[in-house]
Order: structure tokens, then C-alpha cells, then sequence
């Protein structure tokens, strides 16, 4: 308790609180404080009403309808039932000088409170609870609760309901304008006040929205399908304020937007759709079957790093440039896209984890990298699915670790057969219950010609139409890049003549132990000569070399 002396008077009339709503109170005095109820009994134990309180420590309670007083004596607690209380400072000026606490035994109460540190129970009902200034805890016990903590650093605790909980927002901006010092001119410039105070809220049990404001807030959903926003604001300046919270989702299936600041996301169990915002954050799904979206890439913030885990269940993962994701067990989706235009070489990092998972792959280039790593001890069956390759690329643009050739397929997608005429077709080969064609070719030497397209042929079988999948054994090039590539292709084909603008694949050995996939497109006219601009890198596969391959391998792995 807080002792205070030489209070003003306090009128409970003011407040609009009746002397049958007062159910206990207690009088602050240095030596003797006094509680006083206004109930024959409480917790079993009779205590003095009211109007039978007379002590010498305490100055007399005249008690005259509604218009309950104290003179000289502090009021330190206060307990109400089914009360709308405003705690206005000018009523309660020298009244409360540290903290306060307000007890509320009733229901649907409607409590705003000043500035200052306060503590405010509020129990059972439907309460609606203001804190304004100072580090307030604020509870709102049983109920559907409506709790804003206001300024400061503030402790709030929804309890069970469907609450709505925010931590407080309070930014203002004021333009100074630029002056003359002497013969120097200041210019005019923005001075931001905001209110970075750290907010604890929890939500309990129920389906509560939480909004945790400005400030690195910890945000604690509980049980129930939550709505939570992180909140924090960036203002792009030399002190460049960040705000970076912590949340849990816990229970239920919950609906998180981490917003602004470098923030730390746990989805807890359920199937959770969870959003990091701007800022480097790092999310964890943990159980259930979650959809999360790393999300960075605002025009100033393009190039944050995002850590995803995706813990157990089967998650839905986006990522972005420079991001980083674990999908962990279960059968996953992660897709990765690249700006359109980047700025800077990034590498991102998947790691499909255990499981039957996808990756889907768009927008990739020589700035935005990827890695994908299969690896996993149980074998399943994992695709990656190669979207785009954009722009003039002559280095590797994904590199695949831990590909299995018995289980995982690469989508390489459409190309053209060899031959005066263009065919289109999917895949290395197709292999279903009503057809098995091949379109790949393996070739050992460079006296091996490409098989070509038999002109005169109405034969439907893509064989007579040549071949698209072209295989290189038994040599290797120095390095990845498409000179290297090109230097070791063009030896090959047996001076084969390619039209312009027909699309081929190869398949070539790259340094000791590994493994490159190049899309050929002719960009001179009818020739005989692969260069390197005509080449395009796709994937770097580590560990695997083409003399792994059989030609069914290569139409099982390599699909549209």
C-alpha cells in the first residue's frame, strides 16, 4: 500500500459510484490503515459497515446519501461492484501517489482509468477497461473483455471470453520548422513522440483479437482460434525505430500478422495461418497443418532475412530472397519467388525435411539464388517444380542437395525436339498405362550424331521426331557457368545444325561430383555451334553424376 497524507476531498458522487456499489475500501494512514467493507460479512468474517466506522487513527466517515468523503486520509483501495468508474486525475489529484489497485466483483463493468501505474481487476462480466498513462496491469477476468492498455508499459490479462486486448498505440508527429541560428540555416525537420513501452498481453481461454501496438510487446493468445497483430511502426529516419515482438499463438487455430519489427512467431498447436511482416523474423509453426508467409520485401526492406521452422503437420510455406525454411515433418508446400527486379545477390534456403514435399520455384536468377536440400532419412517422394529462370543467366541460379533419382522428380517443363520443324512436348519422355515415349538421348562420344526428325514420317511416335533430352556420359565440364558448359556441348551432336529458337535440354557432368541441367535456345540462325549465351543454367544437382542414369530414370525424374 501506498501512504499518503494532506489528501483533497474526494466525492464518490463525482464518479458516479453509489454507496450500495462500494464494497470495500481501505483508508491509507501512516500508522494504522484501515479496511473498511460495506457488508455485514465477507469471507465469513462479520467487519464494520460503514456507517458504524468511527476510530481516533482516522478522521470520522459522514456518510449523507451518496456524497461519501474523507477528509485528511489517503483511499489506496477500492473495491466496486457493477460500476462505470472514471478515474479522472482532477478527481484523484493527491489522492493515489504510486499505485493503485480497483477490484471489480461485478459484472459489465466500464472502468477508465488515468494517468499513472494501475491495477485493475475487473472479474466476471463483460467489461471494458481503459489504462491510459502509466504501466498498468490490467485483468479482465470472466467475460468478454475489451482492454486498452493505453500508454506505458502495461501487464494485461484477458481471461476467459472472447476479449479484444490492445496494448496501446500513441505516435504523434510535430514538423519544426527551419530557422536562422546566426548565419546558419537549420533546416526543418520531423521529431516523432512515440510510445515504445513493452506490453505483456495474454489472451486466456476463448477466441480473443490482440493487438500489441507500438512497442517490442509479448503477445500470448492462449487457448482458442486467436486474431493477434504484433503492431510496431517504422519511421525511416536517422534513428531508424524498430519494434520487434514475441508472440505465441498456443491453442487453436490461429490467425497471426507479426507487422512491423524483427519478430519471433509461435504458432503453438492447430492449423495456424501466420504472416512475419516486415523485418528479419523467424517463425515456427510448430503443430498442426499451418500456412505461413515469411513476407519480406517492402521497396526499403527487400533484403531482411526470414527464419521459417515448420515444425510437424503438412505446412504451406512462402518465402522469399535471402529467406530461410526448415518445413520439418509432414507432406509440405514451399514456394519461393524472387523480386522481379532485385538489387542485390541473395541466396535462399529451403529444407524439405521428412515427407512427400513440393517446392515450387519462380523468379529465379543470378541475384536471387536458391538452395533446396531433399535430404531426409526416411526416403519420400519430394518434386521441385522450376517456374521461371529470368533474365541472362550464366551461373547456376538453384543448386539441389540430397536429390534421390528412384524418388524425386524436377519439372523441366516444355522444350522442342530436334528438327527443322519444332514439336513440343513434356518432360524427358512420358511413361503412363497407354504410352511410354522417349525423348531423352544419352551419348558417350562426340561422334554420335543427334537423332533427328525423320521429315517424311506422318508416324505419331515421338521418336520419328527426334529428340529434345539430350544426356552427356563420360565427361565432365571444368565449372557451372554456361562457358564451361558450352566449351564441353558444343564438342558434341556430331556438328548437329539447330533452328532458331528451338529449346533443348542438357544434361552434362560439372568438376568431380557433380551435376548440371541447361536450357539450349539458338539465338543465331540455323547453326552448328552452342555458345555460351545460348546456354541458360537451371539447376546444379551435388552429388550426382549423368552416369547414374537410365533412361527410365530420366523420364521418371525429369517431368513437366
Amino acid at each position: 500500500m501506498a501512504y499518503i497524507s494532506d489528501l483533497t476531498l474526494v466525492y464518490f458522487q463525482k464518479l458516479g459510484i453509489s454507496s450500495e456499489e462500494v464494497l470495500s475500501f481501505v483508508l491509507a494512514n501512516e500508522n494504522n490503515p484501515t479496511l473498511i467493507y460495506n457488508t455485514a460479512k465477507q469471507n465469513g468474517i462479520t467487519t464494520q459497515m460503514l456507517a458504524e466506522v468511527v476510530q481516533s487513527a482516522i478522521p470520522s466517515i459522514d456518510l449523507n446519501g451518496v456524497r461519501q468523503f474523507f477528509k485528511n486520509s489517503g483511499l489506496d483501495s477500492l473495491q466496486l461492484d457493477n460500476s462505470t468508474l472514471h478515474l479522472d486525475p482532477n478527481y484523484f489529484k493527491n489522492m493515489f501517489d504510486a499505485s493503485k489497485l480497483v477490484n471489480y466483483q461485478g459484472i459489465n463493468d466500464n472502468i477508465t482509468l488515468g494517468d499513472g501505474d494501475d491495477y485493475v481487476d475487473a472479474g466476471p462480466g463483460n467489461d471494458i477497461v481503459k489504462g491510459n498513462g502509466g504501466n498498468d496491469v490490467l485483468m479482465g477476468g470472466s467475460g468478454d473483455d475489451n482492454i486498452d492498455g493505453g500508454r506505458g508499459a502495461d501487464y494485461i490479462e484477458g481471461g476467459f471470453g472472447v476479449d479484444k486486448l490492445y496494448g496501446g498505440k500513441y505516435a504523434t508527429s510535430d514538423y519544426i520548422y527551419g530557422y536562422y541560428l546566426g548565419n546558419q540555416w537549420i533546416p526543418g525537420r520531423y521529431v516523432y513522440t512515440i510510445d515504445h513501452s513493452t506490453n505483456l498481453i495474454y489472451g486466456g481461454g476463448g477466441d480473443d483479437y490482440i493487438e500489441g501496438g507500438y512497442g517490442a510487446d509479448v503477445l500470448d493468445g492462449g487457448d482458442g482460434a486467436d486474431r493477434i497483430y504484433g503492431g510496431g511502426k517504422s519511421y525511416y529516419d536517422e534513428s531508424n525505430i524498430r519494434d520487434h515482438d514475441v508472440i505465441y499463438g498456443r491453442g487453436g487455430d490461429d490467425w497471426i500478422d507479426g507487422e512491423d519489427g524483427n519478430d519471433v512467431i509461435y504458432g503453438g498447436t492447430g492449423n495456424d495461418q501466420i504472416y512475419g511482416g516486415d523485418g528479419s523474423d523467424t517463425i515456427y509453426g510448430e503443430e498442426g497443418n499451418d500456412t505461413i508467409y515469411a513476407q519480406n520485401g517492402s521497396s526499403s526492406d527487400d533484403y531482411t532475412v526470414d527464419y521459417v521452422f515448420g515444425g510437424s503437420g503438412n505446412d504451406t510455406i512462402y518465402i522469399a530472397s535471402g529467406d530461410q525454411a526448415d518445413a520439418g515433418e509432414g507432406n509440405d508446400s514451399i514456394t519461393f519467388r524472387g523480386p522481379s527486379t532485385a538489387k542485390a545477390v541473395t541466396t535462399a534456403l529451403i529444407v524439405a525435411g521428412e515427407g512427400a514435399d513440393r517446392i515450387n520455384a519462380y523468379e529465379l536468377s543470378e541475384s536471387n539464388r536458391l538452395i533446396v536440400n531433399l535430404t531426409e532419412s526416411t526416403q519420400s517422394t519430394d518434386k521441385i517444380d522450376n517456374w521461371s529462370i529470368s533474365g541472362s543467366l550464366f551461373n547456376m541460379a538453384m543448386e539441389v542437395r540430397g536429390f534421390n533419382i528412384k524418388y524425386d522428380t524436377f519439372a523441366v517443363g516444355s522444350f522442342d525436339l530436334n528438327g527443322t520443324t519444332s514439336y513440343s512436348t513434356q518432360g524427358a519422355g512420358v511413361n503412363t498405362a497407354y504410352s511410354n515415349y522417349n525423348f531423352s538421348q544419352i551419348l558417350t562420344s562426340t561422334a554420335t550424331a543427334y537423332l533427328q526428325r525423320n521429315v517424311d514420317s506422318k508416324n505419331p511416335n515421338p521418336d520419328t521426331y527426334g529428340k529434345g533430352f539430350f544426356v552427356i556420359q563420360g565427361a565432365s565440364a571444368a565449372a557451372s557457368d554456361s562457358s564451361s558448359a558450352a566449351a564441353l556441348i558444343d564438342a558434341y551432336g556430331n556438328n548437329a545444325s539447330y533452328d532458331k529458337g528451338d529449346d533443348h535440354y542438357f544434361l552434362i557432368n560439372v568438376g568431380a561430383s557433380d551435376m548440371g541441367l541447361y536450357k539450349f535456345k539458338d539465338d543465331s540462325g540455323a547453326d552448328n555451334n552452342v555458345v555460351a549465351d545460348e546456354l541458360k543454367p537451371v539447376a546444379l544437382f551435388v552429388g550426382l553424376r549423368t552416369e547414374d542414369f537410365t533412361t527410365q530414370d530420366l523420364i521418371n525424374v525429369f517431368v513437366y
